[in-house]
């Protein structure tokens, strides 16, 4: 085997362990979402900037604004998208409420909301989340197999065209 055959060989490898990883990393984070839980009295309710900076050499940011909270004993803020404005008509500061959260970004100034309860009545879903998740492993792994075949495929026809036989 030649180095550029070497390399070709890495090449293709490294797409299907870079897919594999994303669909176990998407399963892993549906499973592990409802083991994240914080309960307590809200503190402060509102609209605030939710920062994302990436870690690369331009340092890139990602602003966007975001329904928050935040509860007593706990400096964290909770945020969601800013299309569920209209929970803050239904939650006041002093309820009891449940928040199941992504496991906090080094990088994010907010903790993202995955279900968000107040009582028995569910005011963030965490079916939205679910959904997303499948989206992507559904995106993922319909790559990995259109992948595969093409790999196959470029493989059975060089066998048929190979000066080597």
């Amino acid at each position: 085997m030649s180095i550029s055959d070497l390399k070709k060989w890495i090449a293709f490898s490294i797409l299907p362990i870079v897919l594999i990883f994303l669909i176990i990393n998407s399963i892993i984070d549906i499973n592990t979402s409802e083991s994240n839980l914080i309960k307590g009295k809200v503190s402060e309710i509102g609209l605030s900037e939710s920062i994302y900076r990436q870690k690369s050499l331009r340092n890139l940011s990602n602003k966007k604004m975001v329904f928050f909270l935040k509860l007593e004993n706990d400096s964290n803020k909770y945020s969601y998208s800013i299309k569920k404005h209209l929970i803050t008509q239904k939650i006041k500061k002093g309820d009891y409420v449940n928040i199941y959260y992504e496991k906090p970004q080094k990088y994010q100034n907010t903790i993202s909301i995955i279900q968000l309860e107040k009582g028995k009545n569910i005011l963030i879903s965490k079916s939205e989340f679910n959904q997303t998740k499948y989206f992507l492993i559904t995106v993922f792994s319909t790559s990995l197999i259109l992948y595969t075949l093409i790999i196959y495929r470029k493989l059975k026809n060089h066998d048929k065209t190979s000066y080597y036989k």
